[in-house]
């Protein structure tokens, strides 16, 4: 499908009506500041989508064979046109049709005979904003992208020395803390503290938790059970992680998600109980980042197979978990991510 909405400086407007008069109204009120063109069948209209896209239609509900009611539920169910602007254009002024378009996805509501400025103030209101609408969702991608590639350049580099398996876990932790985060920001406790986070950045910017761990891949790398010694030596990976991260953040000052990073490295295994490491902080005293990243890091850990054990069952990670709850993890966030693992309603109860 080729898109030439822009084409020749001027907007695309599809009008689909079958009276002749109503398409030359709307066709002399609009001409001057778009390209027009007009169909007396939503059938005729719906071959032209195949060639090109416009930048917006304006549609009548009662036509031959198709009404728009249908012509509708045809737009909004494909990807390619389910953000397009419809203007409905009718002879119908009760209100239940009126709210039935408007569940259906259209844009405006305007009833017959319409004023020829109010039409084209309309659809030069609703190109505006689909157009600012489209180039946010490109700039957001555009910064997705960039943070995620950042977060995983990192990750690669950690996965040279520590092997694949560690640049696997991080993609799940990845996953599951953004979807975590995303959930949480519902919730009224924690609206306030996460209103400013990104979903997709955090989980991005957790996926370096552990990358204190790359300079210590001797023991990482062991395939038998640690000595006391060894596991010393690794509570200390939290502090060299933090200490990797605030140097790149000195080159990479007011980075938000690299800030977080450090925050989640050097607290995810501090335990709600005080016996955590690096730090003995507890309870709400743990930064926000570590609570949260805590059980979801437990759970991929688990759910991963390690030189000495195989990979734990998704049940038995989950009852370690609950067992957890109120020693090593925050119960309230711990049970909303047991929750999103069930699959089930968050307000249960553990």
């Amino acid at each position: 499908m080729n898109d030439t909405a822009n084409n020749n400086g001027k907007d695309i407007v599809f009008v689909v009506d079958d009276s002749m008069s109503s398409l030359m109204t709307a066709r002399h009120a609009l001409e001057g500041d778009f390209r027009v063109y007009t169909f007396q069948s939503a059938e005729k209209m719906l071959e032209m989508l195949l060639i090109f896209k416009p930048s917006l239609i304006i549609l009548d509900l009662e036509m031959y064979e198709i009404s728009g009611y249908d012509v509708l539920t045809v737009l909004k169910g494909e990807p390619d046109y389910a953000t397009l602007p419809v203007i409905i254009v009718t002879a119908k002024t009760d209100i239940v049709s009126e709210i039935r378009c408007m569940r259906l996805g259209a844009s405006d509501y305007l009833t017959k005979p319409f004023i020829p400025m109010r039409l084209k103030n309309q659809v030069h209101t609703r190109i505006q904003m689909n157009h600012l609408s489209e180039e946010i969702a490109r700039l957001k991608y555009a910064e997705y992208s960039r943070v995620t590639q950042f977060f995983e350049g990192l990750t690669y580099g950690a996965a040279a020395s520590l092997g694949d398996s560690f640049f696997d876990e991080a993609v799940r932790v990845r996953g599951l803390i953004t979807e975590l985060v995303a959930h949480l920001q519902t919730l009224s406790a924690y609206q306030q503290e996460l209103k400013e986070w990104n979903p997709v950045f955090a989980g991005a910017s957790s996926m370096v938790r552990d990358i204190g761990k790359s300079a210590m891949d001797e023991i990482i790398e062991k395939k038998t059970p640690l000595a006391e010694d060894e596991h010393s030596v690794i509570r200390k990976h939290p502090v060299i992680g933090v200490a990797m991260l605030n140097k790149l953040l000195a080159e990479r000052k007011d980075d938000e998600d690299l800030a977080r990073a450090a925050v989640f490295a050097g607290s995810h295994h501090e335990n709600w109980d005080g016996t955590g490491y690096p730090k003995r902080l507890q309870n709400l005293g743990i930064p926000l980042e570590g609570r949260i990243l805590s059980p979801v890091d437990s759970y991929v850990a688990l759910t991963s197979p390690r030189p000495y054990r195989d990979a734990l069952t998704d049940v038995n990670a989950k009852k370690i978990i609950i067992s957890e709850m109120g020693k090593k993890f925050d119960p309230d966030i711990t049970r909303h991510f047991i929750a999103i693992l069930n699959g089930e309603p968050t307000d249960i109860i553990l």
